[in-house]
């Protein structure tokens, strides 16, 4: 039995972990728990958990730049650069090579200024942010956990609507 993970909705694409069929469920009301289902293509037996983030976190790849300074560009030999991976209202996860990593640099508790551009307008944003998980194997690629610190309404309205489905 396989475990899959999902945000609660009334309409919830399912994809199936072992043929990678893809099913979509249609509810009266968004589950309150988990759940069970069977793969209508394979008859593989799902669990399906809810997430329970606070928040929807989108996957994305979006190019990131950072700094533990204020900058204005991004040739600034101060400001790094990587990729987000997911993003939500409350902050991003960003992937960099593992070349770039520094444990002074990328520290947890550091403050950074974040500078990204959303599709498909490439709204530019440029945030403060805190970095509050550093994990990956280190050896490739390393991730950094960051959470926003008091965005303006623009840049708050400007995420939301990049989240909306």
């Amino acid at each position: 039995m396989k475990t899959i993970s999902i945000y609660p909705s009334t309409e919830i694409n399912i994809k199936c972990p072992t043929c990678i069929s893809s099913e979509m469920l249609k509810l009266p009301y968004s589950p309150k728990e988990d759940f069970q289902m069977t793969c209508s293509r394979c008859n593989e037996e799902i669990i399906v958990k809810l997430n329970e983030r606070q928040y929807y976190r989108k996957q994305v790849s979006i190019p990131v730049y950072y700094s533990l300074h204020d900058f204005d560009n991004i040739l600034d030999t101060r400001v790094k650069s990587g990729r987000i991976v997911d993003i939500s209202r409350t902050g991003i996860g960003v992937e960099i090579s593992a070349l770039k990593y520094s444990k002074e640099y990328e520290k947890e508790g550091n403050i950074v200024t974040i500078s990204f551009a959303l599709p498909p307008k490439n709204k530019q944003i440029k945030a403060k942010g805190k970095i509050v998980r550093i994990f990956g194997d280190k050896k490739l690629r390393t991730n950094i956990g960051i959470q926003f610190l008091n965005l303006d309404d623009y840049q708050s309205q400007t995420i939301g609507l990049f989240l909306m489905p």
